[in-house]
């Protein structure tokens, strides 16, 4: 089991692009969808480029022109490569909300952080799709799917249960329950999870709204097990032929699986109704996503999220507005 804390990640770093560029699944897979949908003469846009590693994709299977966009100033290490490699037909675009000068015939993007969500590039790319992409046009990725399974491994849980524990004599108990309202980022073995995957809902990429999606889906179980919380992961279909999985079951990514955890553990028994509901939202003015949760065993349901105990330390408390998403309201 390999342990990841929930960090944000700068994407000016070097590193956090050779750990994109050398995972083989997801680089191979997007470089032969792109072979196979972009066609001699298309344009093409690429939002988040990072290093224009798509962009070159683009070039190479004959893309007119290519605009290459991200918000981090990796980009214009970017720009300094494709020099470099004479790849001419890209211009680079630096900004979060940009405007193109023409409509393109693809949209690609490597847009998904962990569980899809965890970065905040849904909503504009999805808004760049609306304002720039052809009637017509191919989305790469075309369609997420969201699946989660029910964590048996109590390891998880007891490194959750330290402050619960008196450490050094201390009576830690007005943040002990805090290590639950928080998720956390996990390289999950089959082994920790429990057998059947619970279908939580897809993304179509050219239809999907702005909105982010309530993820739901429920689960019989076939044996008796202890459960701890819920692991999230997400699926990628690129094209008709490629796709991958980030989920425990499937080869390693440089994605993990979003552990969301419960205060308590449940005992779950064959034939008992069990369900998850997971949801992202996006505080105004911070550059993360939030999380709520719910998981419910026959007649007994569990809610959390990771935002409540973060309003009680924040000096700008960030509260939920009418349209699902927050924004931050200063103490008086």
């Amino acid at each position: 089991m390999r342990y990841l804390r929930r960090q944000n990640v700068s994407y000016s770093r070097l590193d956090v692009h050779r750990e994109m560029l050398t995972d083989e699944i997801r680089t191979g897979a997007y470089e032969r969808a792109i072979a196979a949908i972009v066609q001699p003469g298309d344009s093409v846009a690429d939002f988040g480029c990072g290093t224009g590693i798509l962009s070159f994709f683009a070039a190479r299977a004959g893309a007119a022109k290519i605009y290459a966009i991200d918000r981090s100033p990796i980009i214009r290490a970017a720009q300094r490569i494709a020099a470099a490699n004479s790849f001419s037909a890209i211009s680079f675009l630096e900004g979060k909300d940009v405007s193109l000068p023409e409509s393109v015939n693809v949209l690609v993007s490597e847009w998904m952080g962990h569980f899809a969500f965890k970065e905040t590039m849904f909503s504009p790319l999805i808004q760049l799709r609306d304002r720039s992409l052809r009637s017509g046009g191919i989305m790469i990725p075309r369609r997420i799917v969201f699946r989660a399974a029910l964590v048996r491994d109590e390891r998880l849980h007891d490194r959750l249960c330290y402050f619960r524990r008196r450490p050094w004599g201390v009576d830690f108990s007005p943040v002990a329950e805090w290590a639950f309202a928080q998720t956390t980022l996990h390289r999950l073995s089959e082994q920790q999870v429990l057998p059947g995957d619970i279908h939580l809902g897809e993304l179509d990429m050219a239809t999907c709204s702005s909105q982010l999606p309530i993820l739901e889906g429920s689960h019989v179980p076939q044996s008796e097990s202890k459960v701890f919380g819920i692991a999230g992961w997400f699926e990628a279909d690129l094209s008709a032929s490629e796709s991958f999985s980030t989920g425990p079951r499937a080869p390693a990514t440089h994605w993990y699986q979003v552990f969301f955890p419960i205060p308590h553990p449940v005992i779950i028994k064959p034939g008992m109704n069990v369900s998850v509901r997971i949801q992202p939202f996006e505080v105004a003015g911070v550059d993360s996503v939030y999380w709520r949760w719910r998981l419910a065993v026959d007649e007994t349901t569990i809610e959390m999220d990771d935002v409540t105990y973060e309003v009680w330390l924040r000096s700008r408390a960030p509260q939920i507005v009418a349209d699902g998403t927050t924004e931050a309201k200063t103490d008086t």
